[in-house]
């Protein structure tokens, strides 16, 4: 007969989340804009761009460690194929020891794409009075062969340049004239 040693105060399962992580980008009470911002001279940019507004990808909102697209939770997408692909594939947040910082992992059909092959890393840029996050620069990194699909060839780019903006209640971007110091160069 096995014994297991079983500590009733812990649920591996459970996952504690990071207060400061929790302010700095708030559980569903925010909402960003997103978009692709080097699409003049990359073409991986320009791809990503065209696909976030075709799944209308803004603005969007965190959701416990999902990135849930406001348009497609609101009311479900009526084409065929928007909905089937929107029940195939999520945004999974990946905190970090900095909670200035996160990574979003891409879930295709229930699986997470590895991060040698697919990831977006975020960073704060500003914050407001409240300490929420305002201004996020990312950047998207993929193989070059996941870049030469997606862009039939036209280029061997792996990384992108993204930005996602809180948007406040009147519906438009808050964004400050100062950032914060830990994002200065």
């Amino acid at each position: 007969m096995s014994h297991i040693a079983k500590n009733e105060n812990t649920n591996l399962l459970e996952k504690k989340e990071d207060p400061a992580f929790a302010k700095i980008f708030p559980n569903a009470s925010c909402q960003y804009s997103f978009e692709c911002t080097d699409t003049d001279g990359n073409k991986l940019s320009k791809v990503e761009q065209y696909l976030a507004n075709f799944l209308h990808m803004s603005p969007l909102y965190r959701s416990d460690d999902n990135l849930v697209f406001v348009e497609n939770s609101r009311s479900p997408p009526t084409s065929w194929y928007k909905k089937r692909f929107m029940t195939k594939y999520m945004l999974k947040i990946e905190t970090t020891n900095d909670p200035k910082r996160f990574l979003v992992r891409h879930v295709v059909g229930g699986t997470i794409s590895p991060k040698t092959t697919r990831y977006d890393e975020f960073v704060c840029k500003e914050v407001n009075e409240d300490g929420i996050g305002v201004v996020w620069e990312g950047t998207g990194h993929v193989t070059s062969i996941a870049t030469r699909l997606l862009t039939c060839c036209l280029s061997g780019e792996t990384e992108y340049k993204q930005r996602m903006v809180l948007i406040d209640e009147k519906g438009e971007k808050e964004v400050l004239l100062h950032p914060v110091p830990w994002a200065q160069k």
